[in-house]
Order: structure tokens, then C-alpha cells, then sequence
């Protein structure tokens, strides 16, 4: 078989260019090579995009390529071997070709004119340019000589800022330039550009003139793009060595044949206002402008500026063309503008710059011209609109016109007038829903449209609503009348549906429709939420049980619109409690909920046998409301109760039932404070032993042997505790009977009738030894009888008691009588009792004494007096108010010739704003503040009739027995049970000693200050009370009266603000807290007391109240005050009144100066003035700097500064 060889590389071509500028025509040669391949068949090229050339060759001899065109040349080449392998093209670019020299222009001398008289050297310049390969490295030089006799001395390089611009200094000869006059200075210059093109200057001469110079001119006026009218032209123009010349302005549109411009001027200003509409009276795209010297001392001898640059004259204004409109038909029912629009054309003018628009409607008068915006290049539009809309002008014409403003200011002539007339046709009526709709909506709801018809009236509208959006139903019956409304009852139909639309369709007198649907469907949901599975942790609850709380589990589901998760709530009481008011539950996975109802105080054990009660409620996105049934959890018990009364009253307050089991105590407890009652919980099952005791009323040990049962309750019959003895007696304060009559030997006392109503008792005492012959029953002091009596029972008549006096009385000048009514003890006054039958009245003992309780007193040195001698019995603590428990917490006082009769509660609205509350002090009751009570509702700003205060309150609470805390607790509970929640006004609380105490606690703790306006507090122990200065103060009292105290126990309440107890303490440390409450503070001083009792009030150092020093008080930097008031005030006498009705401490409360000062301030506030709120956040540590309350008050301005 035959070989043979296969081919399939490609040539390969190369060139003979070396990259380097040439400046004249050259050839690039091609040769190819094809290896050992078959060989080159062709050699193609193409050069700057030409046509392709292809030259068939061998590849040995080059391809020539003829480089003719300047510039960076481009050339594409290839070649092709036997087998038609083609070579990949190859690109040779910047092939550069230069064939013209450099170009020399501006030329330019220094001095212009070079003159005998010239100094110095002349400087010739030149601007050398070259567009191809540029001198960019290259030098130009110059040779010169002088005068016409001289030769050429040789090439000198010149000099370039730019290499641009070409300059040389010609030195002035030796000779001077005048030895030359008349002659010439030749000058020639010469260079070579990077191609090595060389150009050479014409020989160049100058003048060193010593004749008539000529005249020298330039344009100084420079012109716009496009020029029309009247336009200025200015020259500047002299003569070296003559007078002004004189200017021809000329112009040219070929800058070649020129026109002169008016007449020449002669004498300066060089202007003139060429009116271009009489040589060019439409446009010229193209015109130059210049200005001819003419030399005012050889009229031959001229000079002509530079040209201008060259600009367009415009004097034809643009013309209108075709106009258009949208819509095409305009009627009184077209919804929003009507839009016009025209063409406007300005030929190759200076262009159309502005269109304006002018039109009217019907017979008015066309209104200002006003701009039309473009749409395209030469189309313009305006949208003429009317505020309420087209229907007005039904049936009337539009007319509307419109002129053009070229570039330069041409005005184009009113196009001709366009009309367009407002249709009049029958619009169908609008109809709207305007009720809007929550996602979810349940039971009946109001469907609202609104519909009219402009050009008719509304015949009929009815409401519909679909479940597809397709098929509708008619809700309610055709209206025919406003308001279009109607409310459906969606029970009827739907139960639960997820999407409901609603539409309106109105009709009009002419029977054209229209219906608006609403804009998105919503749902409706009458089917409330549903309980399940509910689950209690723990399962079985018994009194023993450890748990902290009993957690409640519920599943709740709703298939419409969802539970609203924040109306999940849990209602609950334990026994026979109250419920707690429903509180929200937390959801736990899925749609189970739970809440933890915590362990009672007491814990458990306490309610064993009672019952858990709770139930829940919820509310669906739609707002259905379902309340579970009332659930129960019984605490299974596991002990037994046992329970029961004491008699009398008065021993409540101090009696314990102490339990005891195999002689050891397992339980003491307290009775009430309502009705003596008793109840002893969690005792195991066996047999019990009852102590009962009250200091003062004995001890009862005769309830043994109770058997108690497991969940039963064992009654105990009630106890009486009656005896008579000190602490019983020590209810009343002793009163003093001299007996001046040694021979009396009987006592006898008549009492009126109805002055008592319940059993009674009568007493009379004596000190001395021990009386022998007294009858029954027996009064003891410490086991020592001083005293005999009679009991009787109710007395209707006046009684005339007559009591035999006893052996052994030695001492028979003091002498005591009481009168116990089965309530409270009364006194007989000591000038009531006489030998004979004298008719006497008794008295109620003032409440301000208690019970005498201390049994370390030894009575021997009492007992032991002479004859002659004082014998008080004087208990030294003060009465806390009685109140009935009904009448606890914030009330209405009623008030009734000026005293207090009653109390109400409080009915207080959204609508109140400003109310009072006044709050009694540990010593006080509320009726000593019926003075400040009566103030308050009589305030009244001075410009009105009406009171300042909505209403005044009163906060009552028991200080004996309540710590602040407590008391504290109660007030926040009760302003939450009388207050609305929407309430949004302001409280000013008056307080005293105590009671201030207890506010100021509930506002740093409790947050009450967002409703308390001002806290103005009197007599007000910031400090606490002093143990000493009680007794101090008592001990001056009763050196006036020449008699020994006698102390007593201090209760709860009275011990919480003791000095440096905890209570106060934390009182006066609550930094960080939120300031919104003006404070305002008063002590009492007596300028006529001893100087001993100058520093205090009563129960209160006064400097306890002083805000100056708040480093003692640092509660005060957190108010928005620091007013202090002390004043004078002078107590009552002693005679007739309880002791702390004698104090300062007390009288503060009726003092007129107080009060006045009090009501002063609040008619501050009355009269206009507003105090803003102010929430300041104070860290540990902070205090208030220049801090401002501003009162603001008609065209005033009032500050209050806290430094």
C-alpha cells in the first residue's frame, strides 16, 4: 500500500516592522512559514479594516503592505498552507506613520512694537503644534540677526513653560536698538518632530520702527451660543505712536466675506448695538465677529482683531404644530385631569424653551398663562383640573390656547383657540361601605355605606355577603332612605365562617348601579373557646401536703379565630375566702395553659377540709367570652380544729388560748379583734387542755380533756374572763376628793336615770390599809382590797346609792369613785360627792387613757401618803381610735354640724380629677381633723364657684395593731379598688404623724406616686419617736401636777417607729426612685413653753420635719419640694381634756395658721396652675441639683428651684 502524510499545523506569518514612527510612506513585508508542512499557499491581510487582500505566495518572498494613511495604523494578517490549515489571525496596532512637519501659529512679539526708543531685549513667541507624533521631547530653536547687513549666527534652543508655546529673548544690541531704526530685525525658527519630520519658519522680520506705528485692536465682547436682537459689541483699540484711531466693526457667516456693522467710530467708548434683525433677519447658525483698526495718522494703515468665536443668531420665534388630548370625549364624569398637549418646533434655532398654556371654561375669562411641561422632544402637555371635578361645567365649553419661547427669548405667535365640551350624561350613583372590620367579628355588627348621586338621587341600597366571593346573599331589607346602615345578627346564619365578604349596591332614580365591595373579607367566629383535660398537681391535695402551690392545667382550643392569648385567666379562692380576681395564666406546649395557685399563709394545714375554688375564662380573637364552671379541690384533712369564744370585749385585745397536749404547749394563738373569737388548726387527733388568759382579766384553766377528731371541728363553750382587779380599774383616770370632815361616816351618791342601759357596776376606793367590814364585791390593788361596791342592774330612775363607810379607812381625805357601765368606766367628779343626798351627773373618762398593766410597780410608797396627799392612778399610753372594722380604709366621711356622723364609700369616675385624702396619725383619730376635712371641701379658686376638689376622703386604719407596712398595703389596695382603671388625676393626701409615714412608704414601695399630686404632712416623725421623750414630756405634764406616772407596755404599731428601728431606716434609705410627689411639712413650736420642750413636738423632734438638712432625711432629694413650715402654736389647758389634746403634737390640727398655709398652697394649685409630672431616675448616692418645677398660670411664670 501506498504512505502518506498527514498536515494539520497551521502556518506561521511574521512582519518586518519595528515599532518605530516613520514620516513618509513605507512597506511592511509578510512572509509566511509553514515547517515541514505541505507549504504556504496564501498570505492574507487587512489594514485598518479594509478589505480583506490576499496574495498567493510560497511565503518566502514578503507580502508588501503599503503604509500611507498618518496616525496609528492597524493591520490584521494571516496565512493559509496547501491543505487550507488557516493561521489564527494576528493584530499588529500603533503601526505610526507622520509624513506632516510641525505647524507655527500665534505668533507674537514683546514689545508688540519694537521702536528706536525700545529698552531691553524683544522677546519673539511662538505656539508649535504637531497632531501625530508630536514634539513631546523635542527643542525648537531660533536664529536671528539684525539689521540688513548682518548674517545669520546659528540655531539657539528656545524655551517652554508647556512645550507648547516657544519663546526667546533677543538681546538688545550693544549698539542699541536706535543705532538700527529704519532696519529689521529676521528671525527664523525651526524643529523636528518625534517622526523626524523638520519644519522651518519662513524668515520673519520686524520693523525697528522709526515711523508711524501701527494702530493696535482688540474685541473685549465675548457672545452665548445663540444671540438674537439688539447685542453689544465692544473693542479695545490704541495706537503706539499716534492719537485714538478709529474702529469698524464688521461680521461674516463664512468668516472669509465681511460686512461692516454701521459706521466707523471714532473716539472711545469702541462700542456699538448692532440690531441683528436687519442683516440677519432669521438665523445664521454661524457668525463671526471683528474689529478694524484704522490709523487716525495714515488712514492706509489698518488693523484687524482676532474673529469671535463663532455663534448663532436666532431671530424666528418657534412655530406650533399638531395639538392632542386625553381623553378624547370629556364628560362631566371623567375622573381626574384633562391632558392637551402640542407640538412646537424651532427649525435648527436655538430650540424651544418654554411653552405656556392659558384656557377658560365657558363665558369666564382665560386665566393666567401658566407652564406646560414636555413630554418629548418637541411635544408639550398640561392637565387642566378643576378641585371638584367635571360635573359643575356639564355642558360648557373649554377653551385653551398656547404660545412658545425659544432659547434666545423669541416669542411665538397664540396658536388658534381649541375647544372641547364637558359632556353631559346620566353618572350612575357612588356607593361606599365605610363600617371597617377587625380579621375576626362576632354577634351583630353595623354594616354603614355611604352613596349619593351627582347628577340624580339614590334610589335603593342593599347591603349582601357571600362565603365564595360568587354566590351573595341580602342582609336586611332595601333602604331607601339615610343613613344607609343595617345591623346583622350574624348568629343567625354563621356559626364559624373564615372568610365573609360584604358589598353595597345603590341605584339611582335613573336605574344606573353601582356596588363597592369591601376591600378584603374577614372572618366570623360565633362559637367561643372549649376546656379540656384539665389536670391538678398534686393529683390528691390533703393538708399535710409540702407543696408551694396547686398548679391548675387546662387544654384550651378554638377552631375560629384563635384564642386571644392575653385574656387567658385564672380565677381562685381557698374555703370561704374571697375570689383574687382573675389573673392571667401561662401557656405551656401546644394549647395547654397553667397557672400555680400558691400555698395560703398558714399553709395548707390551715384549711383543711375546705376547698380550692377556681375557674377560668378566655376570650377568642373575636371577642367570645367563655367562663368555665366553678371548680373545687378539696384539702383532704389529717388534723382537727378546735374553736370558740371569750367574753369580755375588752380582753380581746390581749388575750391567748395556749394548747396544750400531755402538759406541753403545741399551739398559742390570738382571738379576734371583731368577735372574740378563736380557732386552733392542724392539731393531730387526741386529747387537748385549754389555757385561756388576758393580762388584767384573769386566766381560765377549766376546758381539759378535749378530745379532737380527725376533719372535725370541737366547740369550746364561751369563756369568761371578768374579774375585778387593777387592770380593770386602770381603764379610768383617778380624780382627786379632799374630805375636810373627819365625823362623815357614810357616803352617798345619786345617780340619774337612764344614765346607763347595761348592767352596772359602782365603785368606790380609797388608799390607806386594807378597809375591814366591806361587803361584797372586794376591789384589789395587787391583792390588797382598797375599795367596796354595788351591782345593780338596769337603772330607769334616779338611784340614790348610799354606801357605809368601813373600818380601818385611815386615810380618809382621797377618795376615787368609778362607774363601769359594762363598756367603759366613767368618773365622778371629786366636788359630787357629799355627806348628804346631793344629785350628781357622770362623766365619759376621756379615751386618751389605757389599760394599766405593770405588774413590777410596787404600790407601798403610794399607798403609805399622808393625809392630804394627790393618789393618781395615771396610765401613760394613748387610746388608738375604736373603729368599727366596716369603716376601714378609704371612705366618704359624713359630716354633719361640724363633726363626723358617718362614713360611705367612695364613688369615684374617670371623669374625677382632683381629690383630697386626709389620713389621721397614730395619736389622732379623724375626727380631730374635721377642721382640715371642712377646709378642703370648701376650697374654691378665688375666679370660681365651684369647689376645687372633686372630693375629700379619708383613709382610716388601725396604729395599734398595724405596722406601716401593713397600713401601707391596705392603702395601695384600696386606691386600687376605688380608683378607675382609666383614672388619670391627681390625689392630695394630708397627713399626720404617722399617718404621713404610712403614705410616704406606700408611694417609695408601691408606686403610688403616679396618682399623688402633693403629700403635706404635720408633725410627722421622720425620725421616729424617742422612748425617753415621751417620758420627758409626760414628767413636765406632771410636775404641774405634782404626781408620779406610771408606765405602760408599748403596742406593735407604737414599737415600728421607735428610733433606729428597721422600719425607719429603710423608710429614709430609698434611693433610685421615681420622683412625681411635691412634699410639704410641718412641727409645731410653743414660743411659750420651757426651753426643754422648745426642740420637740409633742412625740416629735421637730428637727424630724426639717427638709433643710437632708442628710438626716435623704427621702426628701426624691421630692419635687423641700417646703417647711414651722409655726407657732399654743395647746389648750389641761383642764377638762385627754393629755394628748393638750400637746402640740394634737393641737397642730386645729391650728388656724396651719391650716391656712395648708390652703394656701392648695389654692396655688386651684387657680389655673398646672404642675407636670416629672419622672426622675435617681441613682444610690444621686441628689437633685437645680432641679425646676415649673407652675405655669395665665401670661406667668412661676419657679420653684430644689438646690
Amino acid at each position: 500500500p501506498n504512505s502518506f502524510k498527514i498536515n494539520n499545523e497551521a502556518t506561521v506569518t511574521s512582519h518586518n516592522y519595528d515599532g518605530s514612527w516613520q514620516n513618509k510612506d513605507f512597506v511592511i513585508a509578510l512572509t509566511a512559514n509553514d515547517k515541514n508542512g505541505i507549504g504556504v499557499a496564501s498570505i492574507s491581510y487587512k489594514l485598518n479594516d479594509s478589505a480583506k487582500q490576499t496574495v498567493p505566495t510560497t511565503g518566502q518572498v514578503g507580502v508588501p503592505v503599503n503604509i500611507t494613511a498618518e496616525g496609528s495604523n492597524t493591520l490584521e494578517y494571516w496565512s493559509v498552507d496547501g491543505l487550507g490549515n488557516e493561521e489564527t489571525h494576528k493584530i499588529l496596532t500603533n503601526i505610526n506613520l507622520d509624513k506632516t512637519p510641525p505647524r507655527f501659529s500665534d505668533w507674537e512679539q514683546i514689545p508688540a512694537d519694537l521702536t528706536e526708543d525700545t529698552v531691553g531685549k524683544f522677546q519673539i513667541r511662538v505656539t508649535i503644534t504637531d497632531a501625530t507624533s508630536g514634539i513631546t521631547g523635542r527643542t525648537a530653536q531660533i536664529d536671528y540677526r539684525i539689521g540688513s547687513n548682518s548674517k545669520y549666527e546659528g540655531y539657539r534652543n528656545m524655551q517652554t513653560n508647556d512645550d507648547r508655546i516657544w519663546y526667546y529673548d533677543i538681546p538688545e544690541p550693544t549698539e542699541k536698538w536706535d543705532y538700527y531704526r529704519g532696519d529689521y530685525v529676521y528671525y527664523k525658527v525651526k524643529i523636528e518632530d518625534i517622526a523626524k519630520n523638520s519644519a522651518e519658519s519662513l524668515e520673519r522680520k520686524e520693523l525697528i520702527d522709526n515711523v508711524n506705528d501701527p494702530p493696535v485692536v482688540s474685541l473685549i465682547s465675548s457672545f452665548k451660543d445663540w444671540e438674537t436682537k439688539e447685542i453689544e459689541i465692544k473693542a479695545n483699540a490704541s495706537d503706539p505712536d499716534g492719537s485714538i484711531p478709529s474702529v469698524q466693526f464688521s461680521y461674516s457667516i463664512d468668516n472669509r466675506t465681511w460686512k461692516n456693522i454701521g459706521s466707523p467710530i471714532t473716539k472711545l467708548p469702541y462700542t456699538i448695538i448692532w440690531n441683528t434683525r436687519i442683516d440677519i433677519p432669521e438665523l445664521a447658525k454661524s457668525v463671526w465677529v471683528k474689529a478694524t483698526a484704522i490709523d487716525s495718522d495714515d488712514k492706509t494703515v489698518s488693523v484687524d482683531s482676532e474673529p469671535s468665536r463663532n455663534f448663532g443668531i436666532d431671530n424666528q420665534p418657534p412655530i406650533a404644530g399638531n395639538w392632542a388630548k386625553v381623553p378624547d370625549n370629556l364628560t362631566e364624569d371623567t375622573l381626574g385631569p384633562f391632558r392637551v398637549s402640542v407640538e412646537f418646533t424651532d427649525g435648527e434655532g436655538s430650540g424651544v424653551n418654554r411653552v405656556e398654556l392659558t384656557y377658560k371654561i365657558g363665558t369666564g375669562t382665560y386665566k393666567d398663562y401658566r407652564d406646560m411641561r414636555r413630554e418629548s422632544n418637541n411635544v408639550w402637555y398640561y392637565e387642566i383640573t378643576e378641585p371638584k371635578g367635571w360635573d359643575p361645567y356639564r355642558g360648557q365649553i373649554i377653551y385653551y390656547k398656547a404660545r412658545a419661547t425659544d432659547m434666545v427669548g423669541n416669542i411665538s405667535p397664540e396658536t388658534k383657540e381649541q375647544q372641547e365640551l364637558i359632556d353631559d350624561i346620566n353618572d350612575p350613583p357612588t356607593v361606599q361601605i365605610t363600617t371597617t372590620y377587625k380579621d375576626w367579628e362576632k354577634g351583630s355588627i353595623l354594616i354603614q355605606a355611604s352613596a349619593s348621586d351627582q347628577d340624580g338621587e339614590v334610589k335603593t341600597v342593599q347591603f349582601k355577603y357571600s362565603l365564595d366571593n360568587t354566590n351573595w346573599v341580602d342582609v336586611g331589607n332595601l333602604l331607601t332612605k339615610t343613613p344607609y346602615a343595617v345591623t346583622w345578627d350574624t348568629t343567625k346564619e354563621i356559626e364559624l365562617a373564615p372568610n365573609v365578604w360584604l358589598k353595597a349596591i345603590a341605584t339611582d332614580n335613573n336605574g344606573a348601579t353601582a356596588e363597592a365591595p369591601i376591600a378584603k373579607s374577614f372572618g366570623i367566629d360565633n362559637k367561643p373557646p372549649n376546656f379540656a383535660n384539665w389536670r391538678l398537681t398534686p393529683a390528691d391535695l390533703t393538708e399535710s401536703s409540702t407543696d408551694l402551690s396547686l398548679k391548675v392545667e387546662v387544654e384550651i382550643t378554638d377552631q375560629g379565630s384563635g384564642v386571644d392569648e392575653t385574656s387567658v385567666q385564672i380565677n381562685y379562692k381557698i374555703a370561704q375566702g374571697v375570689y383574687s380576681g382573675y389573673q392571667p395564666m401561662y401557656k405551656d406546649s401546644g394549647n395547654r395553659w397553667y397557672r400555680e395557685i400558691p400555698r395560703p399563709t398558714g399553709n395548707w394545714s390551715s384549711y383543711a377540709g375546705e376547698k380550692v375554688y377556681y375557674k377560668v375564662k378566655v376570650t377568642d380573637k373575636a371577642g367570645n367570652v367563655i367562663e368555665s364552671e366553678e371548680r373545687t379541690e378539696l384539702i383532704d384533712p389529717t388534723t382537727g380544729v378546735i374553736s370558740g369564744n371569750i367574753n369580755p370585749r375588752e380582753a380581746w385585745r390581749v388575750a391567748k388560748v395556749t394548747v396544750q397536749l400531755n402538759a406541753q404547749t403545741v399551739a398559742e394563738v390570738a382571738v379576734s379583734q371583731v368577735d372574740g373569737s378563736y380557732s386552733v388548726k392542724g392539731l393531730n387527733p387526741g386529747s387537748y387542755n385549754l389555757q385561756i388568759s388576758a393580762i388584767g382579766f384573769g386566766t381560765d384553766k377549766s376546758q381539759s380533756n378535749i378530745e379532737v377528731k380527725v376533719g372535725k371541728v370541737t366547740p369550746i363553750p364561751t369563756v369568761e374572763l371578768y374579774t375585778y382587779s387593777v387592770e380593770t380599774i386602770g381603764r379610768s383616770q383617778g380624780g382627786r376628793v379632799d374630805f375636810r370632815d373627819a365625823e362623815i361616816k357614810d357616803y352617798s351618791v345619786t345617780i340619774e336615770g337612764n344614765t346607763f342601759t347595761k348592767d352596772t357596776k359602782v365603785v368606790l376606793g380609797f388608799s390607806g390599809l386594807e378597809p375591814t367590814s366591806v361587803p361584797n364585791p372586794t376591789v384589789k390593788i395587787l391583792g390588797k382590797a382598797i375599795g367596796i361596791g354595788f351591782e345593780g342592774k338596769e337603772i330607769f330612775k334616779p338611784l340614790k346609792l348610799t354606801l357605809p363607810r368601813p373600818s380601818g379607812i385611815t386615810d380618809p381625805k382621797s377618795i376615787m369613785l368609778f362607774i363601769y357601765n359594762g363598756i367603759d368606766y366613767r368618773m365622778i367628779s371629786r366636788n359630787d360627792i357629799a355627806t348628804n343626798d346631793t344629785t350628781i351627773t357622770a362623766y365619759v373618762i376621756p379615751p386618751d387613757v389605757q389599760n394599766f398593766s405593770d405588774p413590777n410597780h410596787k404600790f407601798d410608797r403610794v399607798l403609805s401618803k399622808t393625809a392630804d396627799t394627790v393618789f393618781y392612778i395615771l396610765i401613760t399610753k394613748f387610746e388608738e381610735p375604736q373603729l368599727n372594722t366596716n369603716d376601714l380604709g378609704i371612705r366618704n366621711p359624713v359630716l354633719s354640724l361640724g363633726k363626723i356622723t358617718g362614713y360611705v364609700q367612695p364613688v369615684i369616675t374617670s371623669a374625677s380629677r382632683k381629690i383630697a385624702l386626709v389620713v389621721h396619725g397614730i395619736t389622732s383619730k379623724t375626727d380631730d381633723m374635721i377642721n382640715i376635712i371642712t377646709d378642703l371641701k370648701l376650697l374654691t379658686p378665688t375666679d370660681s364657684t365651684t369647689p376645687y376638689y372633686d372630693q375629700v376622703l379619708v383613709f382610716n386604719y388601725d396604729p395599734g395593731t398595724q405596722l406601716i407596712s401593713s397600713s401601707s398595703s391596705l392603702l395601695v389596695s384600696e386606691l386600687g379598688r376605688v380608683l378607675p382603671t382609666n383614672f388619670n388625676g391627681k390625689i392630695d393626701v394630708i397627713a399626720h404623724d404617722s399617718g404621713a409615714l404610712i403614705v410616704r412608704h406606700a408611694i417609695l414601695t408601691r408606686g403610688i406616686d403616679q396618682f399623688i399630686g402633693s403629700l403635706i404632712m404635720l408633725a410627722t416623725p421622720h425620725g421616729g419617736i424617742n422612748v425617753d421623750l415621751l417620758k420627758i414630756g409626760f414628767n413636765n405634764f406632771l410636775k404641774k401636777t405634782q404626781s408620779d406616772p406610771i408606765w405602760t407596755f408599748y403596742r406593735e404599731g407604737w414599737q415600728e417607729i421607735f428610733e433606729n428601728t428597721v422600719t425607719i431606716g429603710a423608710l429614709n434609705n430609698q434611693p433610685g426612685k421615681k420622683v412625681n410627689t411635691h412634699y410639704y411639712g410641718f412641727s409645731a413650736s410653743d414660743p411659750s413653753a420651757a426651753s426643754d420642750l422648745d426642740n420637740h413636738d409633742g412625740l416629735v423632734y421637730i428637727k424630724n420635719v426639717d427638709f433643710t438638712n437632708n442628710v438626716t432625711f435623704p427621702f426628701i432629694e426624691q421630692g419635687l419640694t423641700r417646703t417647711y413650715e414651722r409655726v407657732n402654736v399654743t395647746p389648750p389647758t389641761f383642764e377638762g381634756k385627754g393629755f394628748m389634746s393638750m400637746t402640740r403634737h394634737l393641737a397642730i390640727l386645729s391650728s388656724p395658721d396651719v391650716r391656712n398655709k395648708i390652703m394656701k398652697f392648695l389654692r396655688g394649685k386651684s387657680e389655673n396652675i398646672k404642675i407636670d409630672k416629672h419622672d426622675i431616675d435617681l441613682r444610690p448616692g444621686d441628689r437633685l441639683e437645680d432641679f425646676k418645677v415649673i407652675l405655669k398660670n395665665v401670661g406667668t411664670e412661676t419657679v420653684y428651684g430644689v438646690s
